[in-house]
């Protein structure tokens, strides 16, 4: 039968401790008349213990053997570090019970610290002065990032992302958040420490996005990796953030372009008997946000009373699972769309698409243009019409506070919104 190497050692571990507990014995049996030499030899059997012990921990091996407890008499060598500190001491800094404490025969008071990787010693004549210098190692070494439970980034960006992030945003809004995440941050740094992610790895993503001309993209990465890396500095993970050394090119927003007539007039003809036919020309004569419209449940429909009730996707301060809706009219040409569609039932859905598609699928009618920009189109007309910039920009949810009901019913009445909706008719 073999006998299990240590990775660590050249030599047998069976041996180790024999050697080990070969030395303690012989200094025990001269302790009384070679005091001096006990003091390094036991030095040199604790160093070397407490480094086979410390290695075998990091290389994950099966436990060290214990050695014997061997008691001496000295009563400089059997000093317990509650006999230095007391019990408030160590109930405030736990982390100074891994010190161990000792007066050397020259009358010097001596701490030694040998965990993780350091071998610090704090001496003085005077204990007091001791204590504090040791105090004071272990209160910054524990401001450090805590070693032996170095995380990579995936792990530590997921915590940030369901702890943090998730209950603070919308489910569409955490969803986004998600997308960006795992298309053009988790590729590139998910098996990465933390620690090793440098300033140019993530140059290097954010000079590529900038090449595809992706800067909206590289507006949401560098938000979501500020507060990844933040979130990892507060948790001692990180010392500093290596986003704070890249270079970021400014996002310019695009205001939305609308549609000129003529390109209205050849949408419609485009999207006729079209799957998307629907969506996008309810987007175009009611301004409602891509969101809000795959929200849009038949029960919202009240077509005797000719309202829309629509979920408002972005409101400020919006609180967890709070939902606010506002309500506008049901315009001419909405209503003529209305008409077409096969009415579901009250909690079914009048459009059933992914965002993406919705988001991409437009380009293959208006190849200039995005989805918003049906709504943009509709506030034109609107104004084009003569309806008031206030009213038309309650009716699409522009600048709406948390009492939605309250600005909708104290500014204008319903029955003077309805009978404005009825201008949009060109």
């Amino acid at each position: 039968m073999m006998t299990k190497k240590y990775d660590i050692f050249e030599f047998d571990v069976q041996k180790l401790t024999q050697t080990v507990l070969t030395l303690k014995q012989t200094a025990f049996e001269f302790h009384q008349s070679m005091n001096g030499l006990l003091g390094g030899i036991l030095d040199i059997v604790r160093d070397i213990y407490d480094a086979a012990e410390e290695k075998q921990r990091a290389q994950k091996l099966e436990p060290f053997p214990s050695l014997p407890k061997l008691e001496i008499s000295s009563n400089n060598n059997n000093i317990k570090i509650s006999d230095v500190f007391s019990e408030k001491e160590l109930n405030d800094m736990p982390f100074l019970k891994d010190g161990k404490p000792r007066k050397r025969d020259d009358g010097v008071w001596e701490i030694r610290y040998r965990r993780n990787g350091y071998n610090e010693s704090f001496s003085s004549k005077n204990l007091n002065i001791a204590k504090e210098k040791f105090k004071r190692f272990i209160f910054d070494l524990k401001k450090q990032p805590r070693q032996g439970s170095k995380k990579n980034f995936a792990e530590i960006a997921e915590i940030y992302l369901y702890k943090v992030k998730k209950p603070l945003l919308h489910e569409d809004s955490f969803k986004n958040n998600l997308v960006t995440y795992r298309n053009h941050i988790l590729n590139h740094f998910g098996g990465k420490p933390i620690d090793k992610i440098t300033p140019l790895d993530i140059q290097n993503v954010v000079n590529d996005l900038y090449e595809q001309g992706k800067t909206r993209t590289i507006e949401e990465v560098s938000t979501l990796l500020r507060g990844i890396f933040s979130f990892a500095i507060s948790n001692k993970y990180l010392k500093e953030s290596p986003l704070s050394a890249v270079l970021i090119p400014k996002h310019q927003r695009e205001s939305g372009l609308a549609l000129t007539k003529q390109e209205e007039l050849e949408l419609v003809e485009k999207l006729r008997n079209h799957s998307f036919e629907k969506i996008y020309l309810f987007m175009l004569y009611s301004g409602v946000r891509r969101t809000e419209a795959l929200h849009l449940k038949w029960k919202d429909i009240d077509l005797k009373n000719n309202t829309v009730t629509c979920y408002c996707a972005k409101v400020k301060n919006l609180k967890k699972g709070q939902i606010v809706t506002r309500k506008f009219p049901i315009f001419p040409k909405l209503r003529m769309l209305l008409l077409t569609m096969d009415c579901g039932a009250p909690e079914s859905f009048l459009f059933e698409f992914a965002e993406s598609s919705v988001t991409n699928t437009i380009k293959k009618f208006l190849p200039k243009h995005k989805a918003h920009d049906l709504r943009h189109t509709f506030v034109t007309r609107a104004r084009e019409c003569g309806i008031e910039r206030d009213l038309v920009s309650l009716w699409v949810g522009h600048s709406l506070g948390n009492n939605v009901t309250a600005s909708v019913y104290t500014h204008f009445s319903e029955e003077y919104q309805q009978a404005e909706a009825l201008k949009l008719n060109y």
